[in-house]
């Protein structure tokens, strides 16, 4: 008799699916919530400083505020001397590498960087140059300070 019962339990909640409609209509709210929720907080971030590594290590900084050209000395693909690989150029807050040496020129074709977060980089010298910037909201005031 116990055993009989326990069957029967058993065939009950195993006929019974996993999410029902109202299960589904709370998840689907959560998520919607969440999407709208993320336009309504007004933080960007401001592009306000390019680091250049070589080898893995910074090599130069720069101001995106001040237009210029600069040249970049990455490291040679084969050894030897340290050449001029690229120069790079800073205009209108935008970011972009011309005259390059390496043979594919991906790092040229890779365009123009103006957002914190965006990279070029150039693998047969090992440069990588980035952007970095600070967090700002609506009315253009940003942190005081920065710990790590």
């Amino acid at each position: 008799m116990a055993m009989d019962n326990r069957r029967n339990l058993f065939k009950k909640i195993s006929a019974r699916p996993l999410m029902r409609k109202n299960d589904l209509l709370v998840i689907g709210g959560v998520f919607v919530l969440s999407f709208a929720l993320s336009f309504l907080i007004p933080q960007h971030q401001t592009a306000s400083i390019v680091i250049v590594e070589v080898d893995g290590r910074e090599a130069y900084r720069f101001s995106i505020q001040k237009d210029s050209e600069y040249p970049i000395r990455g490291c040679h693909p084969v050894g030897g001397t340290n050449p001029v690989s690229h120069t790079l150029h800073i205009r209108d807050g935008q970011v972009y590498v011309e005259d390059a040496q390496c043979r594919d020129k991906l790092c040229e074709k890779m365009g123009k960087i103006d957002h914190p977060g965006q990279i070029i980089v150039c693998v047969p010298y090992k440069v990588l140059i980035r952007i970095e910037g600070y967090q700002v909201n609506e009315n253009g005031a940003s942190p005081d300070a920065v710990t790590r």
